[in-house]
């Protein structure tokens, strides 16, 4: 299987799988559906293993959209069409948003490890709440909450004292000061560009990323009809390579037919 490292802006490193097409239909179909709960989770089947935080996987997410599907995103106005930025600056900036927000707190005997949301979607703020515990260590016992299940994380939490919760609020609170609307795409007025921006806490996060993998499904079957059919008639290799890879395939072959058809035509001009 082809990989590629990635270097993310915490520092981790991770090996990305090639996205082929086989993968790129259900999330096509989830965007289609807008269903952010099966998009998060089908990606966390992909790509996201628990370590990671929501600013480690938003990078991962735009990085695979860049290296398997396209590597622009593409805006139109009234005026001007056709406007393209590069998923590469995207990457740049949130290199340059990242913060280390990473913090502990004590209570008698508890120790509490708090950090950015190891998850993309949120179905209400207990979710949140949880998302955002790293550890908790009673009587030197440390308990890493990537590695519970829901209904244990939850018996943990419900022994918690009452002024944590205070403290895991202030910490969201810290969260949202600090990384409420990170900017994504810089505005340009001259290309009729305005500026978006995505807060790290809430299903904004994972509401961008719906939207730059979404594309119309019925143009991606007549993609895959018009490959199986005229490309590679009898096999199934559409379904083992990339997105991108089944664009350039599919220029190089319009491009044979265009030349065969030019050059028939010179020879019945002679």
């Amino acid at each position: 299987m082809f990989t590629v490292e990635v270097t993310l802006p915490s520092g981790k490193k991770r090996r990305i799988a090639e996205l082929k097409n086989r993968d790129y239909i259900n999330i096509i179909k989830f965007c289609e559906n807008d269903d952010l709960y099966g998009l998060s989770s089908l990606f966390d089947e992909l790509y996201l293993d628990k370590d990671l935080d929501i600013y480690d996987r938003f990078y991962i997410l735009i990085y695979v959209r860049m290296l398997f599907v396209g590597s622009t995103l593409t805006f139109g106005s009234q005026d001007i069409k056709n406007i393209s930025v590069g998923l590469d600056t995207v990457l740049e900036k949130l290199d340059k948003n990242f913060k280390d927000l990473d913090t502990e707190i004590t209570i008698d005997n508890i120790k509490i490890h708090l950090g950015l949301p190891n998850c993309m979607y949120f179905n209400d703020i207990d979710d949140l709440l949880t998302a955002v515990i790293k550890s908790v260590t009673i009587n030197n016992k440390s308990i890493e909450f990537s590695k519970l299940e829901s209904r244990e994380k939850s018996q943990v939490i419900s022994k918690l004292p009452a002024s944590a919760f205070s403290h895991i609020n202030s910490f969201l609170n810290k969260i949202s000061d600090e990384l409420l609307n990170v900017t994504i795409i810089q505005q340009n007025d001259n290309l009729g560009i305005e500026e978006i921006n995505v807060s790290i806490i809430g299903n904004g996060v994972m509401q961008f990323i719906l939207n730059i993998y979404s594309i119309d499904i019925k143009s991606y079957y007549e993609l895959m009809y018009i490959f199986l059919q005229t490309v590679l008639p009898g096999t199934s290799v559409f379904y083992d390579i990339s997105p991108i890879e089944s664009k350039v395939i599919l220029n190089i072959h319009n491009k044979r037919i265009a030349d065969e058809n030019e050059e028939l035509q010179k020879q019945q001009r002679r």
